[in-house]
Parts: structure tokens; C-alpha cells; sequence
């Protein structure tokens, strides 16, 4: 074989190699921009339920953590099952809503509808019996503030608030009790309250301190009765012994937090020690007036005003129901 043929041979395997490598090249290339134009494999989901102590939980954009609005406590959701076997910085869960994701405080994300209730006591907001599973009533009566430890609960409404309690009346952590606007303290109420004052004390101190507070100057409840400006009144408020600084007397408060909420009206009490007046500030109170009654020390009026928010929210849930 000549030269020249042998060159020409060697051309032609090379011109073939080429070719052959631009061919495996495009292929590569078409299989990358294949996979490229794919939608990306959706992650694996699991289905839970919205958990929360109150009727409702906060959902956020899955981009810029903004909150987009709520979702009903007891909805069942499709979440990503990752972000619980591997959680989030966030702390997030990301929740299937539509072709995309809304972001859930793992937290509010529950595996079981028992569970979706994180409420571990409620308050009785009157006096009752309460009933067992058949409807009787088993002998267990309670006064109205009592608290009540839950043990569970039987149903939600489409709006995520509980049909009905179940719940155990044997703790009885603390008591509150209050007048609402334009509601009379009859003799049944005032009756055990004077026996305890006069167990703890003599008429004629009882009579002394009576003058001493007349002499301190108008109340505020004097002074919203003068206007007549409707409000509710704490008496009492108690927590027992072995329950306190756990948090009791917040709880026991917002019952009539709550119900200033709803009616729209204001919350006063009274007291004569300044370390509680620190407390009731500290749960959200203000300092109206500190009255003088010389050797009994000094009142303190506190206020707090209804919530406008809640108070709003309150109302629309009442025109939504109608």
C-alpha cells in the first residue's frame, strides 16, 4: 500500500471517530436537556392533621416566610414527609396547597385527629354538672371558674372550636370569680364571703377597714359606676398551693380577659398588696390609681381594656354563625 492510500485510510477512521464522538455528544446533550425540561420529582407526602390550642393555625408563604392567612384546627392536610423525619431551620413543615406548598409550624402539625386539641385545661365559665358519655349527670358538680384538666374532647365545628369537652373535675387549680356588666351579687354570693371575712377577722376591724377605704378616696369602680360605664369586676382570685407558679393565674385571668373580649368592655379588680398589683401588669393589666387607707396600707385599681382585635374577630365569628 502506498503512502498515499495509507493516509487516506487513516483520514477516513479519523473522520469516522469524530463523528461518531459528535453523535455520543448529542446524545449526552439531549438526554441532559431531556431531564432538564422535566418537572422535578414531587417529594414524598404523608397526611396529618392542624393541631393547635386555639380554633385555627398560621400558614406561610413558602418563599418569604410571610403568613398568607389560616387553616381550621382538625383539617387534614397532605405534608412533605421529609421535613418531620429531617426538620426544617424554620422549624416548618411544607403543607401541599394546590400545585404548590404553604408552610405549617411543625408544631401545629398532628399524625392523629385526637391529638389536633393541645389544650391541657379549660375553665368553667358557670356553675354546672357535668354529664358523662351517656348524658347522666355522675354527681360532679363545678362552680363557675373552676379549672378543669382535659382529657379529651368529643368532635369540631367546621370552624375548628371544640363541640364538647371531656374532662376531669378531680384538680380544681384555681378559681376566679367575677361580676359582668349589670348582673346583681345576691345574698347566695355574698353570704360565704362574709362568713370568710369574719372568720379571718373582727366586725369592729372589718368596720375600721371600711371607714379606711371610704376615706381613701373614690374606686375605680366608683368612678366607671358614676359614668355609667358598664364592666366586669373580679372578686376573687385563687390559685391553690400546690398548683402555683405553674402558670394557673394566667389561665384563670384570661377567662374574663375573654369575656371583656367578647362583650367589649373593660376588666378592673382591686388589691391591697403591691406584689400582686406587679402580677396582674405583668398578665396585661394597667395601674388606674393607688388609693391612701392609712394603716391598712394602699389599694391598687387595675384595668385592662377588651382587646380590639380579638374583640373584632369575636364579632365576626358571632355575624358569620348567624
Amino acid at each position: 500500500m502506498s503512502t498515499k492510500e495509507k493516509t487516506g485510510s487513516a483520514g477516513r477512521t479519523a473522520g469516522i471517530l469524530f463523528i461518531l464522538l459528535a453523535l455520543a455528544a448529542v446524545a449526552v446533550l439531549g438526554v441532559y436537556i431531556y431531564r432538564q425540561l422535566q418537572p422535578p420529582k414531587a417529594p414524598e407526602t404523608a397526611i396529618g392533621y392542624v393541631a393547635s390550642e386555639t380554633a385555627s393555625a398560621p400558614v406561610y408563604d413558602a418563599d418569604s416566610g410571610a403568613e398568607l392567612g389560616v387553616l381550621v384546627r382538625g383539617s387534614q392536610v397532605a405534608y412533605v414527609a421529609a421535613d418531620v423525619e429531617t426538620p426544617r431551620e424554620d422549624g416548618r413543615v411544607r403543607v401541599v396547597n394546590g400545585e404548590g406548598y404553604v408552610l405549617l409550624d411543625a408544631s401545629h402539625l398532628a399524625d392523629d385527629l385526637i391529638r389536633t386539641v393541645q389544650v391541657e385545661t379549660v375553665y368553667a365559665l358557670r356553675g354546672m354538672s357535668l354529664l358523662d358519655e351517656t348524658g347522666a349527670v355522675p354527681g360532679c358538680a363545678v362552680e363557675k371558674g373552676m379549672a378543669l384538666a382535659v382529657t379529651g374532647f368529643d368532635g369540631l365545628d367546621e370552624n375548628g372550636e371544640v363541640l364538647r369537652w371531656q374532662v376531669s373535675c378531680q384538680r380544681g387549680e384555681g378559681y376566679i370569680a367575677y361580676k359582668l356588666p349589670k348582673e346583681k351579687m345576691g345574698l347566695k354570693t355574698m353570704w360565704p364571703i362574709a362568713c370568710g371575712m369574719l372568720h379571718n377577722s373582727t366586725l369592729k376591724r372589718l368596720l375600721q377597714f371600711g371607714i379606711a377605704i371610704k376615706r381613701g378616696g373614690a374606686s375605680l369602680q366608683d368612678r366607671m359606676d358614676k359614668e355609667k360605664k358598664p364592666y366586669i369586676f373580679v372578686g376573687l382570685v385563687c390559685v391553690r398551693e400546690k398548683y402555683q407558679g405553674q402558670g394557673y393565674m394566667r389561665k384563670v385571668m384570661d377567662i374574663a380577659f375573654a369575656e371583656g373580649d367578647r362583650l367589649g368592655v373593660p376588666v378592673i379588680l382591686e388589691t391591697d398588696a403591691k406584689s400582686k398589683c406587679d402580677k396582674y401588669v405583668h398578665l396585661g393589666m394597667k395601674l388606674a390609681g393607688v388609693r391612701d387607707i392609712g394603716e391598712f396600707g394602699k389599694l391598687y385599681d387595675l384595668i385592662k381594656k377588651p382587646d380590639a382585635e380579638k374583640q373584632q374577630s369575636v364579632s365576626t365569628e358571632a355575624s358569620t354563625s348567624k
